[in-house]
């Protein structure tokens, strides 16, 4: 039987009420899977947890919200959580909602490792396959690395094209490798001592047993482990708002460097394929002399308070999102939608900037920024006219 949106959002309440009320004062043991829009993430979740519901089809959006399965083998649980894609455009808002799902487990669970999963069914290493571990490393941090597992999907026959993206892969990532990070190839046959054969299986004859593969991984790499504290985690714990960590500022930092349209994912690479960025008018150029002296208190606080509503009241997404099945209901929340190209909105308007360095831009939003500046009328043409000068500093 299909599962349901609010099968899948019943399901992740069920999985949070277990790790939450615990017999046991042991922690719950939480593996995070990371990873682009169409890289596989949601199958390798149904066949670790054998969960069906969660893989998109023609009928619907993918992954637009964190989820949690429950993982028992050899006797040992797990809690699995599968998290929205990364985009290009959208990395901060994705974020946002992996950092939601950390913030509700992070009390009464140990993040015991993360699976960071890549297709090798793309043509060519693309911009966010280059982006993707740099933000890995920062979200995770050094001593976490052998807690990282790689996992590359999608494979259909040993072909050189495939074997060719995973050498791109796979050089992408050898830094992790060499610090002890794992890898494993989803959708190919393991031996008896737990090693690739290099043969490829076939979806669905063979799913059970590359469910099985999967799931044995998963009690090789993880059961009996004691993981270090995720990067992110200390820096929070330290006091550092979600908008100032590592992960987060390197993710705000790129998001115009990085930019290549989705649809480029599978294409060319090269400098020649990508389109010129819109010169911006006349006049708005920023440096960051040009912000005004609100101090870095101030500018702490302000980014301190946004993360806070992102946190607080979650991330919405464009298509039908499940957080309402399992989130607390409350006010209406704030949405972010996809970072556009400049060339596509006004940079003399503080609702179009908001959203074009990807954080809200609702009127609640925008006055909690304004008052970590020291500016108490946003919403008036004097307020958003010194909210706008600030922002502009961030383009």
């Amino acid at each position: 039987m299909e599962s349901t949106t609010h099968d899948i959002g019943s399901r992740t309440q069920y999985c949070l009420d277990q790790i939450k009320n615990r017999a046991s004062n042991e922690p719950a043991k939480v593996i995070i899977i990371l990873g682009g829009k169409d890289e596989g993430k949601s199958i390798l979740f149904e066949d670790l947890t054998s969960a069906r519901g969660h893989a998109r089809d023609d009928r619907g959006p993918g992954t637009t919200a964190f989820q949690l399965e429950e993982l028992i083998i050899n006797g040992e649980q797990f809690f699995i959580m599968d998290s929205p894609g990364f985009g290009a455009g959208d990395e901060v808002e994705v974020f946002f909602e992996v950092a939601r799902g950390i913030k509700a487990i992070y009390q009464h669970a140990t993040i015991v490792g993360v699976l960071f999963v890549a297709s090798v069914n793309s043509s060519r290493v693309g911009n966010l396959d280059r982006k993707l571990p740099e933000f890995l490393k920062l979200f995770c941090g050094d001593e976490f690395v052998p807690r990282i597992t790689f996992v590359t999907t999608h494979w259909t026959h040993p072909d050189a094209a495939q074997s060719n993206r995973f050498a791109q892969l796979r050089s992408l990532w050898w830094s992790f490798l060499a610090g002890g990070a794992g890898l494993y190839h989803h959708g190919r046959k393991y031996n008896n001592q737990h090693e690739d054969t290099g043969i490829c299986l076939t979806w669905p004859s063979n799913r059970d047993e590359i469910a099985g593969y999967a799931r044995n991984m998963v009690s090789r790499h993880y059961g009996g482990v004691e993981a270090p504290v995720l990067r992110i985690l200390t820096e929070l714990d330290r006091g550092n708002g979600l908008y100032l960590t590592s992960a987060a500022k390197f993710l705000r930092a790129s998001a115009n460097t990085y930019h290549e349209p989705e649809g480029n994912r599978s294409g060319g690479n090269t400098a020649q394929d990508q389109p010129p960025r819109q010169p911006e008018p006349q006049g708005t150029e920023r440096t960051k002399d040009h912000v005004p002296s609100a101090g870095p208190d101030l500018m702490n606080a302000a980014w301190n308070k946004l993360a806070n509503l992102a946190l607080n009241y979650g991330v919405e997404f464009i298509g039908n999102t499940l957080e309402s099945q399992f989130v607390g209901r409350g006010p209406s929340r704030p949405s972010f939608s996809s970072r556009p190209s400049v060339c596509s909105r006004d940079l003399n308007s503080v609702v179009d900037v908001c959203k074009l360095l990807g954080i809200p831009s609702d009127i609640e939003s925008r006055e909690a920024l304004g008052a970590g500046f020291g500016i108490s009328n946003v919403g008036t043409a004097e307020g958003n006219t010194a909210l706008l000068e600030i922002l502009k500093g961030w383009l």
